[in-house]
Order: C-alpha cells, then sequence, then structure tokens
C-alpha cells in the first residue's frame, strides 16, 4: 500500500502490519484483520474483506491516537514501529503468512507528535 507524500513528510515512523484474510464458512464471508492490534473486518470476497481491514485499522489508529494511547497499544500489541518505510517483507516472514490465509502487507506513517 503506498501511502500519500503528505503523510510521509509528516510521520515520526511506521507500521508494518500482515493483514490476513480467511474464509468463514459458519457466516460465508470472508474475515480480514490484524492479530495484532485484534481489530477485524469482513466482505464477500478476500479482496473486499482485506480493503474493509485495511480500513477499519486505519480508523482504529486515529481513534487511539486522538485519545492519546497510540503509544500504549502498540507496545501492547508488540507492533514493531521503523524510523523509514519499512522494506518488503522477507520471504520467510511472506510464507509464514501466508500459511494463516490470504494476507497483504500495510504500511502505515505514524503522526510526529506520537511518541512511541
Amino acid at each position: 500500500m503506498k501511502m500519500s507524500e503528505d503523510a510521509a513528510s509528516r510521520a515520526k515512523g511506521y507500521l508494518l502490519l500482515f493483514i490476513e484474510a480467511k474464509s468463514d464458512v459458519n457466516v460465508g464471508r470472508f474475515v480480514a484483520g490484524s492479530p495484532e492490534l485484534d481489530v477485524w473486518s469482513s466482505g464477500e470476497t478476500e479482496l473486499d474483506a482485506l480493503k474493509r481491514a485495511e480500513d477499519a485499522i486505519r480508523l482504529f489508529l486515529n481513534e487511539i491516537e486522538a485519545l492519546g494511547t497510540l503509544e500504549q497499544v502498540l507496545r501492547e500489541s508488540n507492533v514493531k514501529i521503523y524510523s523509514a518505510p519499512p522494506p518488503r517483507p522477507s520471504l520467510a516472514s511472506r510464507v509464514r503468512h501466508a500459511f494463516r490465509g490470504a494476507f497483504t502487507p500495510l504500511t502505515m506513517p505514524i503522526p510526529h507528535h506520537a511518541t512511541c
């Protein structure tokens, strides 16, 4: 996922999350989200579920930032913070996540005023 130049210029750091998607046979939909943050959404297709999960994660991070708890949540979730946009995930990391189901890496900027 590419971020805007404006977001990148305001970033203090970056997160790299893996959004996973799996079929939920009980409801006949795909469920996707971030296990680290425990934020999930669903969709009719894997792609739809992944996109909705990305939106949900962005909303969640914006809300915890507004509440002043971004640092605490990221620390408790063991989410790695990078000082520059992180490199492409390694082959081993991609394979490990692929075994869990469909996934997509998501890079997100952390605003300057966050104290991570």
